[in-house]
């Protein structure tokens, strides 16, 4: 129990980059609740009953550390030649939408949008698979949530519709071929876990880099699902976490100089095909590294 508790300046943190494909992505009209669950990734409007008809694409952020601060976002939509697109001069808005629930294989109702954050964009090539970047504003909204549930759901709007407007651009949607949404992600970060050799009858390692050098780091792993669960972490305090108990700790220990901690984990045999999650912690800055959720090979 005692374990269990405590696992649950300043240098310039090192900044990384990650390119993210969409998981998902469908459109659904936000005066009317139709449901276009093709691949396409839209930005439309047709009449004043449907009102706009706005894309949806979902975003893993799982491979993005909890306690990361996001510095750049931009999101890459590739075109789809056809249907006389861009057709009446779209002009394009792109939202963060608070509501993940959505899936193409569902009849939803409409998810809504949250914060802005793009200004209007108005120019669209003509030709296929042409990438168009739309540069985010990350400073408009609090990642917290999203990092902590590891879903983003990012929308595009046009806003160029009226009563007599009928407008719209089209990208390819989330499917592997041709080109699915991407989300290029900028961002620092400290502690960071991987596992290696993950299989039943052997020893796993469990691997945080980035942490505080010299500082007190350790690692936990559930059966149960991701969470995010609110935990009691030691002199941390309750921390939101990937983890849901039971919990088993895997280790804690000091980190070298460089920030670094390895912990091994005799894997049983019968244990092959089952799912784990697992989450470390530094305790000097407080902050949780990456959930992780794998299957034992």
């Amino acid at each position: 129990m005692l374990l269990i508790a405590l696992l649950f300046s300043s240098a310039a943190l090192p900044q990384t980059s990650v390119t993210l494909t969409a998981q998902d992505s469908k459109c659904i009209a936000s005066g009317n609740s139709a449901n276009w669950n093709d691949n396409r990734y839209r930005a439309y409007w047709y009449d004043p009953g449907q009102g706009f008809v706005d894309g949806f694409a979902k975003f893993n952020l799982s491979s993005i550390p909890t306690g990361a601060t996001i510095t750049g976002m931009t999101l890459r939509a590739f075109h789809e030649a056809g249907f006389g697109n861009p057709y009446n001069n779209p002009e394009v808005r792109v939202y963060r939408s608070a509501n993940d629930a959505w899936s193409r294989s569902q009849n939803d109702l409409y998810p809504g949008v949250n914060e802005s954050l793009t200004g209007l964009t108005t120019t669209f090539p003509a030709n296929d698979l042409v990438p168009v970047d739309f540069l985010l504003n990350v400073n408009a909204v609090n990642w917290s949530t999203d990092l902590a549930d590891d879903k983003l759901t990012l929308v595009l709007r046009n806003e160029a519709g009226s009563a007599s407007r009928y407008s719209y651009v089209y990208f390819y949607g989330s499917d592997a071929a041709p080109a699915p949404p991407q989300l290029i992600v900028e961002y620092t970060s400290g502690p960071t876990l991987q596992i290696f050799n993950l299989v039943g009858g052997s020893p796993a390692t469990f691997q945080v880099t980035n942490a505080t050098g010299g500082g007190q780091v350790g690692v936990a792993l559930s059966r149960q699902g991701g969470g995010p669960t609110n935990l009691l972490a030691g002199p941390c305090g309750v921390m939101s976490m990937k983890l849901t108990p039971p919990l088993i700790v895997v280790g804690i220990g000091a980190a070298s100089g460089a920030g670094t901690k390895s912990f091994s984990l005799n894997v049983p045999v019968g244990a092959s095909g089952a799912a784990i999650w697992s989450q470390g912690l530094d305790f000097s800055s407080c902050t949780a590294t990456n959930g992780v959720n794998q299957i034992i090979g």
